[in-house]
């Protein structure tokens, strides 16, 4: 039996993700209809939809009604060479020579990707379900009124949730922002209809690092962590990097039974993940992972290895890294210079190697900052900090 999706092989109905399972009466869908259906929703392997629960809109769970994209895990002890913390170092290594090379792009910026492959089909849902291959370009101006405009039912603070079901998850999707308005304005462009279809329960937090010392990311994803906690019960955080936008709308902004890696192939490597490691661009963590590997380190300054950190952490925990396929994965990465004071970090090698030692006392557990500013915009919060120095 093939489970994918809480899909059976066969069609015959839903399996429990976490127990290999079958969960009766979760579809009101005879068995004979969804095999009927399974020759034409089912027959590729990479685009299956799972069974749709004929429930009330006062009753139904978003999500029902159609793919949410397929997932596969990585096991990490199972994954080329058993993992160790040098193992991130070599892959982050090639990386970074990888980085420095232009790589052809397999189409044109902007085209509508299309593998050639079945579509699926949705057996039922709103007007609002995924579409699928999104055209995703930033060769025009965005007018954030007009983003407003187009997307009237995001509350202020970048807040959205549905009115005709009841979200699963609760999304904070958080971005570590400084000098980058530009790449802002296209991820609100894009993400803003995206998260909306995908029908989550979800707010829009930008962590602005205040001055001009040199940058830390992940202390503000941490504090972004900590700040959106105060205002809503969210269970579920996506930490997003600005300049990078999903290219398919079923890869879902939520989060599963093992941290999720959102962004598995971008553009700038031509498609195709890295290395087997690799664990940025945009990642979804639970509330319970992110307190399982005691969140992300803070003593990242400059550019380069935090990724690698939080990978040695969640594998040093035995969870799994989850991924869409490379298809739906897809994703596009805004063309830009590094920005100042953020330079490569020159301890990063050396302090990747010594996660396993260092992650329990660096973390969410010392985090320190101190909060100048908060603003609810109306497509998004920022939240104004002083993170420190190196």
């Amino acid at each position: 039996m093939d489970i994918v999706n809480g899909v059976r092989e066969n069609g015959a109905g839903p399996v429990s993700l976490e127990t290999g399972a079958f969960t009766a009466g979760t579809s009101s869908l005879t068995s004979t209809r969804v095999n009927k259906l399974s020759r034409k929703t089912f027959r590729h392997r990479d685009h299956r939809a799972q069974p749709y629960n004929r429930a009330t809109p006062e009753n139904r769970v978003c999500g029902e009604a159609g793919p949410s994209g397929i997932t596969h895990t990585t096991r990490l002890q199972n994954s080329t060479p058993p993992h160790n913390d040098q193992d991130t170092v070599r892959s982050l290594t090639i990386l970074e020579r990888l980085s420095s090379i232009d790589l052809p792009e397999q189409q044109k910026p902007g085209a509508l990707y299309n593998s050639g492959e079945s579509e699926p089909i949705f057996i039922s849902g709103p007007a609002t379900s995924p579409m699928g291959p999104l055209r995703v370009e930033f060769n025009f101006s965005v007018d954030l009124e007009l983003v407003k405009k187009e997307n009237p039912n995001v509350q202020p603070g970048g807040r959205f949730k549905p009115k005709d079901c009841e979200a699963l998850q609760k999304v904070a999707i958080i971005i570590a922002f400084r000098y980058r308005e530009e790449h802002l304005k296209y991820w609100l462009h894009y993400l803003h209809p995206i998260l909306q279809r995908q029908q989550l329960d979800y707010g829009v937090y930008v962590i602005k690092q205040d001055g001009n010392d040199t940058f830390n990311k992940c202390r503000l994803l941490n504090t972004g962590y900590a700040e959106a906690l105060k205002e809503y019960d969210y269970n579920c955080f996506v930490f997003n990097d600005v300049d990078v936008i999903p290219m398919d709308d079923r890869n879902t902004y939520k989060c599963f039974s093992q941290p999720r890696h959102l962004a598995v192939s971008l553009d700038k490597f031509n498609f195709r993940l890295p290395y087997v490691q690799c664990f940025g661009g945009a990642t979804s963590l639970s509330k319970e992972q992110y307190l399982k590997i005691n969140g992300f380190p803070n003593n990242y300054w400059g550019w380069g290895g935090e990724d690698d950190d939080i990978y040695n952490r969640v594998a040093s925990k035995g969870m799994s890294i989850s991924r869409p396929t490379g298809e739906i994965g897809k994703c596009r990465m805004i063309r830009h210079n590094r920005d100042k004071m953020n330079d490569p970090n020159p301890q990063r090698f050396n302090r990747i190697a010594h996660t396993r030692e260092t992650m329990y006392k660096d973390g969410i557990n010392s985090l320190k900052y101190q909060v100048l500013s908060i603003q609810k915009l109306d497509l998004f919060t920022t939240i104004t900090v002083d993170v420190g120095k190196p």
